[in-house]
């Protein structure tokens, strides 16, 4: 699965939850590296109700902006904020949906979005009826339970010209 320490790209910078605190279990800002300038600033959380309660939080990529999840118990939904000018409460999945969901990508209508639940199943998730679909998303060539999932945008820099750990020779397959 996904570690929380592992980045995200967003708008020209790579974004991470850290903590300043290192006593602290619970991340508590976001840092931001802007590729361009090649420097470092911080980005803080939206607000959190009972943050001493939350469970598990990262950061990702949603149409090509940074979001936030937070998880807390089991009673409560799964909230997913986006950045836009400032944080936005974008939606709310229920935990009967699965726990730890993570949002991939939207419908072409925008009506749905593509989720992970962790356990290696992909769903479509109905915004407006707050529904799982009942089908599974499968990809087919992609044994079930042997991946993770990665949002990949294009771009010109190819991945064999990096043929180091993870890439493969000439596909420039990652392994």
């Amino acid at each position: 699965s996904r570690r929380p320490w592992n980045g995200t790209f967003a708008d020209g910078h790579v974004h991470w939850l850290v903590t300043n605190n290192p006593e602290d279990d619970i991340a508590n800002l976001i840092v931001a590296f802007d590729l361009k300038s090649e420097e470092f600033h911080e980005v803080p959380l939206p607000h959190l109700e009972n943050r001493n309660e939350v469970l598990v939080m990262f950061v990702g990529t949603l149409s090509g902006r940074l979001y936030f999840c937070c998880l807390y118990d089991h009673s409560r939904p799964v909230n997913v904020w986006v950045m836009k000018e400032s944080w936005t409460e974008a939606f709310s999945v229920p935990r009967r949906v699965g726990d730890y969901v993570k949002p991939l990508a939207y419908s072409k209508s925008g009506g749905k979005i593509l989720m992970d639940n962790y356990i290696w199943e992909l769903f479509w998730y109905d915004l407006q009826n707050q529904r799982a679909a009942a089908d599974q998303v499968t990809i087919h060539g992609v044994p079930q339970g042997c991946r993770d999932t990665i949002v990949c945008v294009d771009s010109p820099v190819s991945l064999a010209a990096y043929a180091g750990s993870g890439v493969a020779g000439r596909e420039g397959r990652m392994s």
